[in-house]
């Protein structure tokens, strides 16, 4: 069962990137499925439900319900490749180092192609924008301001000195799209948890400072469908023809979440195609562009922190090339799509039900890129 949910915020959000230490705090550009699952299983409380209840234990409790992050308006992260000119922005053309990197071509002289300035990472989440501009897809950016506020001292009733306290939000107004998938052994705890959120309005409270306004926001779900094979095989077809690859078939896997994979000695690690299917195992990626970042939260059932852990950026993207060996490529192609659509259904490493481990397979981002660089 897949869920299509989305998420209108009516008061400022905060959502930690760390533990909530320190006077001045920031907070994500997106809601990590953690903090829906944790909204939803508070909401469900609220409204009479009980922790020992069957509804409540399939699905915040058995692993079986993935609650993915949710995005402004539904959008993708940036691939990590991605690159605009550093002293124009995005005004000007867009460059994917990865189409270099699969090419063997030096990336040390990687510039700006409009005005030969250097590059710079692109900030925000990216939806198609038709063929209108230099650029065929759009950037969009989470509209952000800082609240502040002071410590009363109990005593005196009045200001406590040196407790000033300042924190990035997410303003009202912007609605965040994304979904939950559901094992068919908690469908009906699903159904259960949905119906009693919207008997409430579909409101529910994420992050902190519920107490001063803040967390206030609208959940709304609708049936859903996943990836197709039919899909994949498309997007295949189309990345591979823009790669223009003989004898060999190329895809790309972009993390849409923060994605944790472990070693044997329980250390994070990167991605590895045998992580995608035990069918890919010794295919090396021929291209990556990833990076790391320190994940933390905060488990209200049992009131305490949760432990850190490195996981791996969303927006990591690495490029794949099979060989096809004398294989027929359009049996190679269904092949690879059946595979693909499960992992991209599936999601990839440790945590899923968190929202860990989503993953895009052939980005259009990549693909809109890399068939205009070749106009």
């Amino acid at each position: 069962m897949i869920v299509r949910s989305t998420i209108d915020a009516l008061a400022p959000l905060a959502i930690s990137l760390r533990r909530a230490v320190g006077f001045d705090l920031g907070t994500r550009l997106y809601i990590p499925g953690t903090a829906l699952r944790g909204a939803l299983a508070q909401a469900y409380l609220e409204e009479g439900g009980r922790p020992d209840d069957p509804a409540f234990q399939q699905v915040f409790v058995s692993e079986k319900v993935r609650f993915l992050d949710h995005r402004l308006n539904g959008a993708e992260h940036w691939p990590a490749s991605v690159m605009c000119c550093a002293d124009h922005g995005d005004s000007h053309r867009l460059v994917d180092l990865l189409l270099l990197a699969g090419r063997n071509a030096s990336l040390a002289a990687a510039q700006c192609p409009d005005c030969r300035a250097k590059l710079g990472r692109v900030q925000g989440f990216w939806q198609w924008a038709g063929d209108q501009g230099a650029n065929p897809i759009a950037i969009l950016r989470v509209e952000t301001r800082r609240v502040a506020h002071s410590a009363i001292d109990p005593r005196t009733l009045a200001t406590a000195r040196e407790q000033f306290f300042s924190s990035g939000v997410i303003c009202p107004g912007q609605q965040f799209a994304g979904s939950i998938r559901s094992e068919s052994a908690a469908e009906a705890g699903l159904q259960e948890v949905l119906e009693k959120i919207r008997k409430r309005d579909g409101h529910i409270h994420l992050g902190r400072g519920r107490t001063r306004g803040q967390g206030l926001a609208r959940f709304t779900a609708s049936q859903g469908s996943g990836s197709s094979e039919e899909e994949l095989k498309d997007r295949l077809q189309r990345m591979n023809k823009s790669m223009r690859c003989d004898g060999s078939i190329v895809f790309t896997v972009t993390l849409q979440s923060a994605t944790l994979l472990y070693d044997e000695w329980l250390l994070a690690r990167d991605l590895e195609a045998a992580d995608l299917s035990p069918e890919f195992a010794g295919c090396q990626p021929a291209a990556r562009f990833a990076s790391t970042q320190v994940i933390a939260g905060w488990h209200a059932a049992a009131g305490l922190p949760k432990s850190e852990v490195t996981v791996l950026s969303p927006g990591s993207c690495y490029l794949f090339r099979l060989a096809l060996d004398g294989r027929e490529p359009e049996a190679e192609l269904d092949r690879l799509a059946r595979l693909l659509a499960e992992v991209e259904n599936q999601g990839v490493g440790e945590r899923l039900s968190e929202g860990f481990g989503e993953v895009i397979i052939c980005s259009d981002a990549h693909t809109a890129l890399w068939a205009a660089e070749g106009r």
